[in-house]
């Protein structure tokens, strides 16, 4: 494979477009939800174009898998942009997170489980170096959470005692796996870990070079954050150095994912990749 690629990421709150070169010699979606969809690739279609791209991959997670329209609007992206969308399981999803995650940490020395929170699934992934050893995907992503447990501002104690209920009954395979497979570090990626880290950033002074591929975090400064996340409204959140609109909404709901299962689980240590799902998408299409 050689030329311009296109990796084309579309989950369930953010669509994601990322475009490098390589040179290698080996529910429901509603119809204003499907509009703003065929908008932004669209766009998406026009850049590639601009670029020249010679290969692309474009991929639906969750909430292509769920909805019952889920294939239809699916048909329909590939017959109007000539996209070839496929929509991926929740293990291909996860297996290229994990890919992306240890492309950017370079897991070698400590078993780690990469953690990514999803609007609409969460991805975990128990693994060393470039063996994984457990992996599952969950259908209880964030903006999932939000619709069903957060409904006051700040987000009331009974709320999270639902919440934590909740992911009890749903979570049993994971700590099962924790229990067999010891990791000793979080990896997590994507937004809720890139805003943690900003939030950390910004208490201690940190300036963040946005071209590293792992950010700047301390474990034991979690439960800090956590207790500002859960015990401020919206507008008191929007305050907080670090925090960025598109954030504000669903990081309450997802902290209390990350905090339940450091309350069930020892993690020595947590690390935060800059790199997700579509860079390991990008690191599958070159070693084919």
């Amino acid at each position: 494979m050689s030329g311009k690629v296109a990796i084309i990421d579309c989950g369930t709150n953010t669509f994601h477009l990322l475009i490098c070169s390589i040179y290698y010699q080996k529910g429901v979606i509603l119809p204003e939800a499907e509009e703003r969809d065929i908008d932004i690739l669209t766009k998406f279609r026009q850049i590639i174009d601009d670029y020249k791209v010679t290969t692309i991959y474009a991929f639906g997670t969750s909430a292509f898998r769920n909805a019952t329209n889920g294939n239809a609007l699916r048909d329909r992206i590939n017959n109007k942009l000539h996209l070839n969308l496929k929509i991926i399981s929740g293990l291909v999803e996860a297996e290229y997170i994990y890919k992306g995650v240890n492309y950017a940490l370079n897991i070698k020395e400590d078993v780690t489980m990469v953690m990514d929170i999803g609007g609409g699934s969460v991805e975990f992934v128990i693994g060393k170096e470039q063996e994984i050893y457990w992996k599952k995907s969950f259908e209880i992503g964030g903006q999932r959470m939000v619709e069903r447990f957060h409904h006051s501002d700040p987000i009331s104690t009974l709320e999270i005692e639902l919440l934590e209920k909740y992911l009890t009954k749903n979570l049993g395979e994971l700590f099962a796996a924790l229990d067999r497979l010891k990791p000793s570090i979080l990896g997590g990626s994507s937004g809720t870990f890139d805003t943690l880290s900003d939030i950390y950033c910004s208490k201690k002074g940190i300036i963040v070079d946005d071209q590293v591929p792992e950010r700047p975090f301390d474990l034991s400064q979690y439960a800090e954050i956590h207790d500002q996340l859960i015990t401020k409204n919206r507008a008191d959140r929007l305050q907080i150095p670090g925090m960025i609109p598109m954030r504000v909404d669903m990081i309450v709901v997802a902290s209390c994912l990350i905090n339940f299962i450091l309350k069930n689980y020892s993690f020595q240590g947590i690390r935060v990749s800059t790199y997700s799902l579509k860079e390991g998408a990008l690191s599958e299409m070159i070693t084919i």
